[in-house]
Protein backbone atom coordinates (compact mmCIF):
# COMPACT_ATOMS: atom_id res chain seq x y z
CA UNK A 1 0.00 0.00 0.00
CA UNK A 2 1.27 3.21 -0.96
CA UNK A 3 1.37 6.00 1.80
CA UNK A 4 2.45 10.02 2.04
CA UNK A 5 5.55 10.88 3.58
CA UNK A 6 3.81 12.57 6.20
CA UNK A 7 3.49 10.88 10.14
CA UNK A 8 -0.20 10.40 11.53
CA UNK A 9 1.30 12.02 14.71
CA UNK A 10 2.34 15.00 12.54
CA UNK A 11 -1.14 15.53 10.61
CA UNK A 12 -2.90 15.22 13.94
CA UNK A 13 -0.42 18.22 15.56
CA UNK A 14 -0.75 20.57 12.23
CA UNK A 15 -4.43 20.33 12.61
CA UNK A 16 -4.93 21.12 15.97
CA UNK A 17 -2.49 23.88 15.43
CA UNK A 18 -5.15 24.69 13.05
CA UNK A 19 -7.84 24.96 15.62
CA UNK A 20 -8.93 21.29 15.31
CA UNK A 21 -9.69 19.53 18.47
CA UNK A 22 -10.63 16.00 18.64
CA UNK A 23 -12.55 12.87 19.99
CA UNK A 24 -12.72 9.21 19.31
CA UNK A 25 -15.67 7.19 17.50
CA UNK A 26 -16.34 3.37 18.79
CA UNK A 27 -12.76 3.34 19.63
CA UNK A 28 -11.63 3.18 15.58
CA UNK A 29 -11.82 6.40 14.28
CA UNK A 30 -10.75 9.62 15.54
CA UNK A 31 -12.86 12.67 14.65
CA UNK A 32 -11.98 16.11 14.69
CA UNK A 33 -14.16 19.29 14.57
CA UNK A 34 -13.16 22.65 13.45
CA UNK A 35 -15.23 25.54 15.99
CA UNK A 36 -18.44 25.98 15.01
CA UNK A 37 -18.29 25.81 11.10
CA UNK A 38 -18.99 22.33 10.79
CA UNK A 39 -15.94 21.15 9.40
CA UNK A 40 -15.70 17.31 10.76
CA UNK A 41 -12.40 14.83 9.49
CA UNK A 42 -12.50 11.60 10.58
CA UNK A 43 -9.50 9.53 10.59
CA UNK A 44 -8.70 5.53 11.44
CA UNK A 45 -6.62 5.34 14.15
CA UNK A 46 -3.64 4.96 14.00
CA UNK A 47 -0.02 5.18 15.96
CA UNK A 48 2.03 8.49 15.67
CA UNK A 49 5.02 7.08 13.61
CA UNK A 50 2.37 5.54 11.08
CA UNK A 51 2.32 7.11 7.70
CA UNK A 52 -1.38 8.79 6.72
CA UNK A 53 -2.56 7.16 3.47
CA UNK A 54 -2.40 9.49 0.75
CA UNK A 55 -6.49 8.79 0.43
CA UNK A 56 -7.09 10.47 4.19
CA UNK A 57 -4.04 13.25 3.40
CA UNK A 58 -6.41 14.20 0.11
CA UNK A 59 -9.36 14.26 2.15
CA UNK A 60 -8.01 16.49 5.01
CA UNK A 61 -6.50 18.92 2.48
CA UNK A 62 -10.27 19.32 0.28
CA UNK A 63 -12.17 19.90 3.71
CA UNK A 64 -9.52 22.14 4.59
CA UNK A 65 -9.53 23.90 1.53
CA UNK A 66 -12.86 23.63 0.60
CA UNK A 67 -14.02 25.05 4.31
CA UNK A 68 -11.19 28.25 3.60
CA UNK A 69 -8.89 27.43 6.54
CA UNK A 70 -6.62 27.47 4.50
CA UNK A 71 -5.26 27.80 0.53
CA UNK A 72 -3.86 24.70 -1.17
CA UNK A 73 -0.85 26.08 -1.38
CA UNK A 74 -0.70 27.05 2.60
CA UNK A 75 -2.11 23.40 2.97
CA UNK A 76 1.29 22.15 1.17
CA UNK A 77 3.18 24.56 2.94
CA UNK A 78 2.17 22.99 6.39
CA UNK A 79 3.97 19.79 5.40
CA UNK A 80 6.96 20.87 3.65
CA UNK A 81 4.98 22.69 0.41
CA UNK A 82 4.87 18.88 -1.07
CA UNK A 83 1.40 17.70 -2.77
CA UNK A 84 -0.53 15.39 -0.74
Amino acid sequence: MRHSNIRFGELVKILRHLGFSEGRVKGSHMVLRYGSEGVVIALPIQRPSEYVSPQHLVAVRRAIVSAGIRSPIEFDNLFGGGNP
